[in-house]
């Protein structure tokens, strides 16, 4: 069958496969229009797609698309690749080289999330949600309930199903094994993915709103939104766009009516306040050193009546 890469192939894996997937996928040449890419997590950016059309006119594919077939069903699924699928598209291919991977549902959507992650245009948002996508599918795997954490829900004052607990339990230490293994397969730690994670406490209705902001790619500004209500979030959101304040915390000083804080007077009370721990020793170092920092026509300083410390 003929195939519209005019270079030799080289493969270069995306990355690990899940363990119920073949090692060793076979490559085959597949026709374009038999590969469905609907419904995908990460729609494809057409300037992105452009650029990978680009390059593969003039170096042919060098990493195949991956690709599954469903049992029942003709034609094949889309796993990983959907830029390099419509960038095949944009360059009229008939044809294009793909891995056939296995057809099992939680592995695709866990090599989807692997490959897209580390995307240079993922931002803090996008790779939050994949993590709990990544996540939500390995609690597939082991049959968690999706919205189970590991907590029990228990009224104040009722009594505790001991069985309930322990099956809770075992859930939660699944649970935290999760953010291990998915941690592992992303190649990152623990802590990370839980940060990650955090952002997913951004309501869903403000989520469009805040990627074109300019927090929108500063996870730690975005946790700190994420951590506020659901009615705070959406009154610091409106703030940020107006220009009314450009940081989370100088909105949540407007809605909660605090003044300004006076840079100066902050310096002094943390000047002020650090004095007050120090020991007399100490104080009467500070004194010393200060008394070399003092404007010309300060006499002394007088400390304990003891010493007396002459400015220059």
């Amino acid at each position: 069958m003929s195939t519209n890469v005019d270079t030799p192939l080289t493969v270069q894996g995306n990355s690990a496969p899940a363990a119920s997937e073949n090692t060793f996928a076979p490559l085959s040449i597949l026709a374009v229009s038999e590969i469905d890419d609907s419904g995908r997590l990460r729609p494809v950016d057409a300037v992105a797609a452009q650029g990978i059309a680009a390059s593969m006119a003039r170096d042919g594919l060098l990493n195949p698309i991956d690709v599954c077939q469903l049992p029942g069903k003709k034609g094949f699924r889309l796993v990983a690749g959907g830029h390099r699928l419509a960038a095949a598209r944009m360059l009229g291919w008939t044809e294009i080289p793909a891995f056939i991977r296995s057809a099992n549902a939680l592995d695709r959507k866990a090599r989807e999330i692997a490959e897209n992650f580390y995307k240079a245009d993922m931002s803090p948002i996008d790779q939050a949600r994949f993590i709990a996508e990544l996540i939500e599918t390995e609690k597939a795997r082991l049959g968690i309930a999706p919205e189970k954490d590991g907590r029990q829900d228990n009224k104040r004052g009722g009594k505790v199903d001991k069985k309930q607990l322990s099956d809770d339990l075992c859930t939660l230490h699944k649970s935290i094994g999760l953010q291990e293994a998915v941690a592992t397969r992303l190649g990152l730690n623990q802590s990370s993915v839980s940060r990650h994670l955090a952002l997913n406490g951004i309501a869903a209705s403000l989520l469009e709103r805040v990627r074109v902001l300019p927090i929108g790619d500063n996870a730690s500004a975005l946790r700190k939104l994420a951590g506020l209500d659901v009615k705070k979030q959406e009154r610091v959101v409106s703030l940020l766009e107006e220009g009314a304040a450009k940081t989370v915390p100088a909105a949540l000083g407007i809605i909660e009516k605090k003044p300004p804080v006076d840079a100066a007077k902050k310096r002094l009370s943390a000047f002020t306040d650090a004095y007050s721990r120090m020991s007399k020793r100490e104080q009467r170092d500070a004194l010393r050193v200060l008394s070399r920092m003092l404007p010309a026509g300060v006499i002394e300083i007088v400390f304990d009546d003891e010493v007396k410390v002459a400015a220059e």
